[in-house]
C-alpha cells in the first residue's frame, strides 16, 4: 500500500471533513461537527498563521487516508490537532502515521517550537498508546501552557519536548 504525505491544498477540505467526522462520529460515537470545530471548518484558514502547517496522508489512488496538524499556540507550543487516520490504514506496518508524526515533528523542530502539547477524548485508547511509543508524556492539562484549550470533549493530556534540529 503506497502513500505520501504532503502539504494540505484547497481542495483537500471536503475529504478531511468526511474523514475526520467519520472518526469522530461512527467509531467514537461523539456528538461533534464542523462548525463545533473551528480546526476543521476552514483548515486553510486556521492553519494559516505563522509556523502553523496542515498536512495529509494521501493513498497511491489520490484518497485522503490521513490528517495532522500544527496550530502555533505561541513562540514555544506547538499543537498537534486533527491528527486522524483513516481504520484501513492503521498499524506499524503501513506506516502513515509515522510519517505524519514525522513531518509535524520536523516542521515544528524547524520552525524553533520546544514543546508540543496534544489532548485527545479517553476512547482513543490506540492513539494514547501511539502517543507514550513516539515519547509523548501524560500530563495534567495544568502542565500544559495556559493558552492551550484542547478539543471541546478532550480529557488526556500530552506534552513532548520537540528535539532540535542537528546543524551539521
Amino acid at each position: 500500500m503506497s502513500f505520501r504525505v504532503r502539504r494540505f491544498q484547497a481542495g483537500d477540505q471536503g475529504a478531511v471533513e468526511r474523514l475526520v467526522l467519520n472518526i469522530q462520529q461512527q467509531e467514537y460515537g461523539l456528538a461533534l461537527t464542523v462548525e463545533n470545530q473551528p480546526d476543521l471548518a476552514d483548515v486553510a484558514a486556521f492553519f494559516a498563521a505563522p509556523g502553523s502547517a496542515f498536512w495529509v496522508g494521501v493513498s497511491g489512488a489520490g484518497a485522503v487516508i490521513g490528517c495532522i496538524g500544527l496550530e502555533a499556540l505561541d513562540a514555544e507550543t506547538a499543537v498537534m490537532r486533527k491528527f486522524m487516520l483513516d481504520r484501513q490504514w492503521r498499524g506499524s506496518g503501513a506506516g502513515v502515521s509515522a510519517a505524519l508524526v514525522g513531518a509535524f515533528e520536523d516542521h515544528a523542530a524547524q520552525a524553533g517550537f520546544t514543546t508540543i502539547a496534544l489532548s485527545t477524548v479517553s476512547a482513543t485508547k490506540a492513539a494514547q498508546r501511539f502517543y507514550e511509543k513516539a515519547g509523548y508524556l501524560r500530563v495534567e492539562k495544568a502542565d500544559l501552557p495556559p493558552a492551550y484549550a484542547g478539543g471541546v470533549l478532550d480529557s488526556v493530556f500530552f506534552r513532548k519536548a520537540v528535539i532540535a534540529p542537528s546543524a551539521d
